[in-house]
């Protein structure tokens, strides 16, 4: 398994404690945790080229693919796994021609990465967060990924992909939807709190569940579609759980929080039974899929693939369980206004 860390390209390492792959190599897998260049170095267009970062991360699998059989590896078994802008990097490699045959599964945490299309070099720059993504730069990457993925011509290989429930943390406390997606009008933020059915405290509570299936849970749901349509194994999942010793502090699971689980590495404070059984669920599902492609494991029982005539998504919450896809509504409506109109076919509601 190939960790890609999060940070928004900008920040982060693979030496922070939370990647700790002591508990992978207990269960007999290969943990290769990468570094690659950030920021600038890594994501800023340079001399007709651009992509460092994710070349770096190509390389990464390149040297994986010719050395790991001296660690115990298997060269022709291995999972991309990344979260946040790792994960939205996974997707990216999964379209990336130079990236094709260095993996053979991925897992995406957290890496919808929203709709809008990426830039072309010349147009390349941080976002106003300082996060950096990639370029369309016509070595790397060809087309948009999510125009490959709409194509077919994405990577065909097994995908678990989903989203926690409060993603909406990455925004600040006195966050508004007024202005979060400009696409989005004022109806249709009175729409969506129908939707919900919150009747939300506040406007920054609907803001947060706007930005959370805005930009990721609407395109991690319709990326599983599109890997499933094109004939490849796709689980869709919601983490849910709020670790017992943060409950009663937390709305719902901040984005980031189900790292600890999938690395089986909880900080040393007293556990409860049902925060055992979440980090077994999240940690055997991941190496069951890394092993098999297929996400089985006593805790999270009966993980259907994604299914177009019925679709249902694994909940991470303190019993796991397969369940139908939550908020269909929300994601339908909030894809329709901020995708572009060649990634789907369908009618919109009106505006």
């Amino acid at each position: 398994m190939v960790w890609i860390h999060g940070g928004g390209n900008q920040d982060g390492s693979s030496a922070d404690s939370y990647y700790d792959g002591t508990a992978f190599a207990r269960d007999d897998v290969v943990l290769v945790s990468v570094n690659y260049r950030l920021g600038p170095m890594g994501f800023q267009p340079h001399d007709g080229e651009a992509n460092f970062g994710l070349w770096d991360q190509v390389a990464a699998l390149g040297w994986v693919r010719d050395n790991i059989a001296a660690f115990g590896g298997d060269p022709g078994n291995v999972t991309l796994f990344g979260e946040s802008a790792g994960g939205e990097d996974t997707l990216v490699l999964m379209t990336a021609v130079p990236a094709r045959g260095l993996f053979q599964k991925a897992i995406v945490e957290s890496g919808g990465g929203g709709w809008g299309p990426p830039p072309a070099s010349r147009q390349a720059a941080a976002d106003p967060d300082g996060d950096w993504s990639v370029v369309v730069d016509g070595h790397l990457l060809q087309e948009a990924p999510l125009s490959a993925f709409a194509a077919g011509r994405a990577a065909h290989i097994p995908l678990i992909i989903g989203t926690n429930s409060e993603e909406g943390s990455l925004l600040s406390l006195d966050a508004h939807t007024e202005g979060l997606f400009p696409k989005v009008s004022k109806d249709d933020v009175a729409h969506l709190a129908q939707i919900y059915g919150s009747n939300p405290v506040d406007d920054a509570t609907l803001a947060r569940l706007e930005f959370r299936d805005g930009y990721f849970a609407s395109v991690a749901r319709w990326v599983a579609a599109k890997v499933a349509a094109a004939g490849s194994p796709a689980y869709l999942y919601r983490f849910e759980y709020v670790l017992s010793a943060l409950q009663g502090r937390r709305s719902g699971a901040f984005h980031g929080s189900e790292i600890p689980f999938v690395f089986d590495n909880l900080p040393p404070i007293r556990k409860e039974v049902d925060d055992d059984r979440v980090e077994h669920a999240l940690h055997d599902c991941w190496v069951a899929f890394a092993r098999t492609g297929k996400p089985v494991c006593p805790d999270a029982p009966d993980w259907p693939v994604l299914s177009g005539s019925d679709p249902k998504w694994m909940v991470f919450d303190a019993h796991p369980s397969a369940r139908p896809v939550a908020g269909t509504a929300a994601l339908d409506l909030l894809q329709c206004r901020l995708a572009d109109p060649s990634l789907f076919a369908g009618a919109c509601p009106a505006k």
